[in-house]
């Protein structure tokens, strides 16, 4: 169709690869942000993934996605939607609304805007798979991805292009809330 994705770009292909090492086991659900054509949800779904969430907020593509969500047989476990991931939500953010994968294929500047959401929506111990960022961006897009919330598990690049995977590292805890150790008394 009209829309990005044939599945032929390194970015796609660095994405795949990511898929396949981080779907062994396989997570229960994952999130694909830009999907385009679909290509990324199909493989999660291919790969196991038991119910993938598939958004992009260009027409053209949320209608090729479901139709190659369909010539794949895989519409009972992905979802296409028509919408953007929110930039910020007032909403509490529960188990529900965070995913132990997620996938964004997109241009840098989005996900360095997406940075504080992909820290509310990724599981602590889940993972982030970055593409579509140039070798000249990457510096740009881990200063996004801060060492507080974030570690870089890997970086792949193929041509001009950087994969980059995430972990999403346990939420910090202030001084406050960190329990007390018993002080001991001397005698």
């Amino acid at each position: 169709g009209m829309a990005f994705g044939t599945g032929q770009h390194e970015t796609t292909h660095a994405c795949l690869e990511a898929i396949e090492m981080l779907t062994a086991p396989p997570p229960t659900h994952a999130l694909d942000v830009g999907t385009g054509t679909g290509v990324l949800a199909i493989a999660l779904a291919k790969r196991g993934v038991g119910r993938v969430h598939a958004i992009d907020t260009d027409a053209q593509a949320v209608a090729a996605a479901r139709d190659n969500v369909r010539r794949n047989r895989v519409g009972a476990r992905v979802t296409v939607s028509g919408r953007a991931l929110p930039l910020a939500t007032t909403a509490p953010v529960t188990r529900r609304s965070q995913y132990p994968l997620i996938v964004a294929n997109i241009y840098a500047d989005a996900l360095v805007a997406l940075a504080p959401t992909f820290a509310d929506r990724v599981t602590p111990g889940g993972h982030l798979v970055t593409s579509g960022v140039l070798r000249a961006q990457q510096g740009r897009l881990r200063a996004a991805f801060g060492a507080t919330q974030w570690r870089v598990v890997r970086a792949q690049r193929r041509g001009s292009w950087v994969t980059t995977i995430f972990a999403r590292l346990a939420a910090p805890t202030s001084p406050a809330a960190r329990p007390r150790r018993a002080s001991r008394q001397r005698r």
